[in-house]
């Protein structure tokens, strides 16, 4: 009974051994043996040191250059037993890694753009420096930000190097122009009205433009309420600042609102602004602001006032 209890644990050690071994990293499992075979063509694929046996104690007997082409003699513990022709001549046997051979020769693809941090990708796969293809026509596909995408074949007969040339993209660049043009318009000539919920025209023009309530024809034809041509009201409806469009000319409540935050403002015009505010008491006149202070003045409708647009924010 003993020797037969024995028995079973000296098998099942071999069993535990024989398992071990084949899950180690050196095992052959780890490639794909059934693509190398006796007498078939394979190539360095690197320059590499060949070895005279595969496991010690052995000695480097020569060193091989990538893409020579060799015979498969053997495989043994991920080492590969190559033999050499030379003069027709069948010279030793050589070993070297497996990793160090290859079944198709490939080359180096580099590929340099003059757009930084390009999108690369070599048949649907992201592209990696110094990539290796075998020999053939491959697609290539490369795009970055304001540039046009292009797309390639490629024929790889040896090592490559090319540089793709991408033109940019000018619907984008100028789209990106004009919203770094709307950006430094906001900021610069833009005064957002929190306590009202504005946005006030804050350009240097609202420190020189004057225009008339009404025209001088307008006026003498007693056409009071007529704002077309050139006056306040239609400045400011044909007013584009900040790539906006819907400008118009502040109510009186408004001005005075904003004459007590005047030194949040960028231009400031020590005088007179139009308001849309038509007077109570006579159709000739309109309110004008004073705007140190916000007093407000009914102003004949053909007197020339400064003029200072908002839109609703």
């Amino acid at each position: 009974m003993k020797k037969t209890r024995s028995v079973m644990q000296l098998f099942l050690g071999l069993l535990l051994i024989f398992f071990i071994i084949g899950c180690s990293p050196y095992s052959q499992n780890q490639y794909d043996l059934s693509k190398y075979n006796s007498g078939q063509k394979i190539y360095i694929k690197n320059d590499t040191k060949a070895y005279n046996r595969y496991e010690d104690p052995r000695y480097v007997v020569e060193t091989l250059k990538r893409g020579e082409e060799y015979t498969v003699v053997a495989i043994k513990n991920n080492h590969i037993e190559l033999r050499k022709v030379d003069n027709n001549s069948f010279k030793s046997n050589i070993w070297v890694s497996l990793e160090d051979t290859e079944i198709e020769k490939t080359y180096f693809l580099t590929l340099m753009s003059n757009a930084s941090n390009p999108t690369i990708t070599i048949n649907n796969q992201n592209y990696q420096s110094n990539m290796r293809l075998t020999q053939g026509t491959h697609k290539v596909n490369i795009k970055a930000d304001n540039f046009l995408e292009k797309d390639l074949a490629i024929e790889i007969l040896e090592d490559t190097h090319i540089k793709i040339a991408l033109d940019f993209d000018m619907e984008i660049i100028n789209k990106k122009m004009e919203e770094a043009k709307i950006q430094k318009e906001l900021k610069e000539s833009i005064f957002i009205d929190n306590n009202q919920k504005l946005m006030w025209q804050d350009d240097t023009s609202s420190t020189v433009v004057k225009k008339p309530w009404l025209t001088e024809i307008n006026y003498n034809s007693k056409n009071y309420n007529d704002t077309k041509g050139n006056t306040a009201k239609s400045y400011c409806t044909h007013l584009t600042l900040a790539n906006f469009k819907d400008w118009r000319l502040p109510t009186k409540e408004e001005l005075k609102m904003l004459s007590k935050q005047k030194q949040l403002l960028k231009n400031i015009k020590s005088d007179w602004y139009w308001s849309t505010t038509t007077s109570d008491n006579s159709n000739e006149l309109a309110w004008s602001i004073f705007f140190d202070n916000g007093d407000g003045y009914a102003d004949f409708k053909n007197m020339s006032n400064f003029v200072r647009c908002v839109r609703d924010h």
